[in-house]
């Protein structure tokens, strides 16, 4: 009997921050295989509803043979269990991030999240208690659970920023550290994948979908879910492009908040992942950045 592929390489996070991208990037790469499900959410919710190991490689079959092997789950660097989790069992996978700066970061997620839950309250709120305290920010933290455990040679930290104003540099950076033919430039290269959009729905027939895909999921449907994500007639469904209004406008004084209370921990984070931030992450917080002080 064959050995079960396992992963080779994962994405951890964070989420709103050209996760979607990346996917179809990997996806488009003949060498690399991941599933069709983005977020199989193995390693936080399905390892904590007592979904098997065994079960979980079954995603990975079909990419037998393939150079990098791998899946993205957006919420896998929320938690040090997590992390611990993935070192358990994929002690030598390699693993990506790729990072926005982060006020920009919680302003996408707070609109993606007015789609499916109510908000009473404004941005800082969501920051404070739908990010701080789940663990999806501040990155210092949430890069250390990583950090701490992998060998810095195998762990990739993108930008979200240099994703779009160099999409060329940062694919064939990510194909170079997955082992495989960087000189392979996908199709979706210069596109925007996944943009802001509007549900044409009301607030509880979206979230009643949302609440059924997740229970797909916990039935080990998650392939169908993402096949249901990827087509473009459910999309075209579901939401037109655009950006929220009205009531989703957010308080720019709850943003520079957010800025100054992460910007605390930029300068550890170029420490630990030898390299500099993007030029933007300085100058939104009103910051001289290292290299020009």
């Amino acid at each position: 009997m064959r050995e079960p592929v396992k992963p080779t390489f994962l994405y951890v996070g964070a989420a709103k921050s050209g996760s979607s991208w990346i996917f179809e990037c990997l996806r488009e790469h003949p060498q690399i295989f991941v599933p069709v499900a983005k977020d199989l959410k193995y390693f936080d919710q399905q390892y904590s509803h007592g979904r098997s190991f065994d079960r979980y490689l079954r995603h990975f079959g079909p990419g037998r043979g393939k150079l990098a092997v791998g899946e993205l789950s957006h919420d896998y660097f929320c938690r040090e269990e997590y992390a611990e989790r993935i070192l358990r069992h994929l002690p030598d996978v390699r693993i990506i991030f790729c990072l926005r700066e982060p006020a920009d970061q919680v302003n996408s997620s707070f609109n993606f999240s007015s789609q499916h839950q109510l908000k009473k309250r404004g941005i800082w709120h969501f920051y404070e208690y739908h990010v701080l305290q789940r663990g999806k920010m501040p990155y210092l933290q949430n890069l250390r659970y990583f950090f701490e455990r992998f060998p810095r040679e195998g762990i990739l930290v993108l930008f979200y920023e240099e994703i779009r104003t160099q999409p060329e540099a940062s694919v064939e950076r990510l194909y170079r550290f997955l082992g495989v033919d960087s000189r392979f430039r996908p199709l979706v290269l210069f596109q925007r994948v996944n943009p802001a959009r509007i549900s044409r729905f009301n607030w509880w027939t979206h979230r009643g979908f949302y609440l059924l895909a997740q229970r797909l999921r916990r039935l080990g449907l998650e392939d169908l879910v993402g096949r249901l994500k990827r087509d473009p007639r459910i999309g075209s469904a579901f939401f037109a492009v655009g950006k929220q209004s009205g009531a989703y406008q957010i308080d720019p004084v709850q943003l520079e908040r957010i800025r100054a209370h992460a910007s605390r921990d930029y300068r550890e984070i170029e420490c630990l992942i030898g390299r500099p931030l993007p030029p933007e992450w300085w100058n939104s917080a009103g910051i001289t950045t290292p290299a020009s002080a």
